[in-house]
């Protein structure tokens, strides 16, 4: 296959312009401009004005591109066409800079190198300088608090040294050991004491023994060691076990650490005097597990194990797991509590949620939009039945994305990212990069437009999965569209009053087909497969298996929903209920989990372009109805979803209008 074919198809091109001296970042046209200031914004309204380019465009930034022979004469029609590519994409760089900026990365090659120096320096020098200024002042300042445990004075210390390393500024060993000591509180005085110190401090090492040595001068320590011994006196056996994890780390002689292995009581090892060198420099760290997970440092700990859960549930469980890991484990006040008895819709009088697709077309539709309004209104839900999707197209979705995930993992991991503009991202938990619990799911999301750009990232894996992925994404679309005219009609915007405007920018909008699988939970009382939360578009359109998970909150209470065989579920969204003025509501859901069967679900989520805004409609602004919510587009949910979890319904709450400022 050809080299460009392999990177992207098809090719499209697209007329670029920018100006030095434009600073206007919602033109469609011109890429954002970057000054050196607010670069979190601009990274991301860049990444999608790239995105909406062309993905090939992007594809080369992130990735790069294979560069045609030194020899124009060789080139063929595809060399050409590689080389306006790579052009193409440094001048949409370029474009974006300041003269200040430029000049950083005026001798870079190629635009992944430009993107590169931009994203590393997050911007101008002076942010750099700006960070690390900051950063020092934390060092030079730093103290442990008295009521805060050694383990988190720690993880705070070496995470300021581990920032300060990366902006290129390393303090000697033996200054931050010295700096670590100095910080501990007026309470450890008593505790530790210097016993030598040599000229050459380079190694530092700390003596931590639960028992004060005989003679304090007869403790003999090789040259180039710092020693201190840790008093027993007011200590208890888990501050003891602290103070071990904070030295952590390495033995100085391999005979020790053999000599010590070999003892298997705790107490017994706790009576003799562990050498354990501190250092903060990764690359020297030899784990004090050597001897005794005891003595594990839990950072590195950690770290190892949050490895294995950021691979997913599935993988979890293909390893052995049978025992639900503290890292799913909810708070008691979030369960989901599937002991108790969950009210069944069926059986909860919300039958009027079901909307039967094909009388919309019959002499019942008036009946129809009655109930499609009251869904919308009352619930925030409904579901659709006779929609038109063929029962094969639904099996054969079901069918290769089962397959996907029965993968092996080193298939699956192939398209992991957190690249949220990625157009394939396959993951764990709700955001795994931000969980402080994790949930008990693993995904794969697949941004679905423009359908001919994004189709070559999908996983080629299954055979046939790419294919009836296509195909069903298709028949989602039309049919969200034919929903969305008979919801425009229930709030008077179509029909006599018709307003196809919207409608337009929703055939031309984003969607995101998300699959989600949930594996059998060894302890499923404990965790969610998902928290509760509202989604951020018009509709999402639900196609799940016949395994219950699905709840949606209804008057304070988690009703269950019942799946029905060949129907979809669908949710308002935030931006359906924004639009509405407040009139449509949207649902807030969850999922739980079960021991026994594995549960997958089909999600299609939809809603303006990337780059559009969403706003209240003029139409449904009045005097008796003032407008509700502010101005929102898929910039402000990132720039949201960066520093706040995206849970319960706390987005939407931020872009409400308070009593104050509401507009009429």
């Amino acid at each position: 296959m050809k080299i460009l074919e392999k990177l992207y198809q098809p090719i499209k091109t697209a007329s670029i312009s920018g100006s030095y001296n434009v600073e206007d970042s919602q033109s469609i046209i011109r890429p954002p401009y970057f000054n050196g200031v607010n670069y979190s914004y601009w990274n991301n309204m860049m990444m999608l004005f790239i995105q909406a380019t062309n993905y090939l465009v992007r594809y080369v930034i992130i990735n790069g591109s294979p560069t045609p022979p030194r020899n124009k004469l060789e080139w063929t029609n595809e060399d050409r066409k590689l080389a306006q590519l790579k052009a193409k994409s440094i001048h949409i760089l370029f474009c974006a800079l300041s003269p200040d900026e430029y000049s950083g990365v005026s001798s870079c090659s190629n635009a992944k190198e430009i993107w590169e120096v931009e994203v590393t320096n997050e911007g101008t020098i002076q942010v750099k300088r700006s960070k690390i200024d900051i950063l020092t002042l934390n060092y030079e300042n730093f103290k442990m608090n008295s009521n805060e445990d050694i383990k988190t004075m720690y993880n705070q210390f070496t995470s300021i040294i581990n920032d300060l390393k990366n902006f290129g500024k390393v303090y000697p060993n033996e200054e931050v050991v010295g700096k670590m000591l100095d910080s501990l509180p007026t309470s450890w005085e008593g505790k530790t004491t210097v016993i030598e110190e040599a000229k050459d401090l380079e190694l530092y090492t700390i003596n931590y023994s639960p028992t004060p040595p005989k003679k304090k001068g007869s403790s003999k320590t090789k040259k180039k060691d710092f020693v201190a011994t840790w008093s027993d006196e007011g200590v208890t056996d888990e501050e003891e076990d602290e103070v071990a994890n904070i030295c952590l780390m390495a033995i100085q002689e391999d005979s020790k650490v053999k000599d010590m292995s070999e003892r298997n009581d705790v107490k017994e090892l706790r009576q003799q005097c562990l050498v354990i060198q501190i250092s903060f420099n990764d690359e020297n760290l030899v784990l004090a597990e050597k001897i005794l997970p005891l003595h594990q440092p839990p950072s590195m700990a950690m770290a190892k194990e949050n490895d294995e859960f950021q691979k997913g549930v599935k993988h979890l469980l293909e390893n052995g797991v049978r025992k639900l890991p503290n890292m799913y484990i909810l708070p008691i006040s979030d369960r989901p509590n599937v002991d108790k008895e969950q009210p069944i819709m069926a059986k909860s009088g919300l039958k009027s949620s079901i909307i039967d697709f094909a009388e919309l077309q019959g002499p019942n539709r008036s009946h129809v939009l009655n109930s499609l309004s009251l869904a919308c209104e009352e619930y925030g839900f409904f579901q659709v039945v006779n929609h038109g999707i063929p029962i094969h197209v639904i099996r054969r979705i079901v069918d290769v994305s089962t397959s996907f995930f029965g993968l092996p993992h080193e298939e699956r991991s192939k398209y992991m990212s957190s690249d949220m503009a990625s157009p394939v991202r396959y993951g764990t938990s709700w955001n795994q990069n931000k969980d402080d619990v994790f949930y008990w799911r693993d995904f794969l999301k697949l941004v679905c437009h423009p359908l001919s750009d994004v189709l070559p990232h999908w996983p080629s894996s299954p055979m046939e999965f790419r294919d009836w992925a296509a195909t069903y994404v298709k028949e989602t679309k039309y049919l969200f569209l034919r929903i969305m005219e008979a919801i425009l009609e229930t709030l008077g915007l179509w029909g006599a009053n018709k307003d196809d405007g919207i409608l337009k920018q929703l055939d031309d909008g984003s969607q995101l087909m998300v699959v989600n699988f949930y594996p059998p939970c060894p302890e499923p009382d404990l965790t969610l497969g998902m928290p509760p939360h509202s989604d951020y578009g018009f509709l999402t359109l639900l196609l799940q298996d016949d395994v219950q998970g699905l709840q949606v909150q209804y008057k304070g209470q988690w009703i269950t929903v019942e799946p029905i065989d060949n129907s979809f579920f669908v949710n308002v969204g935030d931006h359906l209920e924004i639009f509405s003025n407040g009139r449509y509501k949207s649902a807030l859901h969850r999922v739980f989990v079960n021991p026994i069967k594995p549960r997958l679900s089909v999600a299609s989520l939809h809603s303006l372009p990337f780059y559009c805004m969403v706003r209240p409609s003029p139409k449904l602004i009045d005097d008796a109805n003032p407008r509700r919510y502010k101005d929102t587009d898929f910039a402000t949910f990132l720039e949201y979803i960066s520093t706040c979890e995206p849970k319960e319904k706390n987005f939407l709450e931020s872009r409400k209008l308070t009593s104050n400022n509401i507009s009429n």
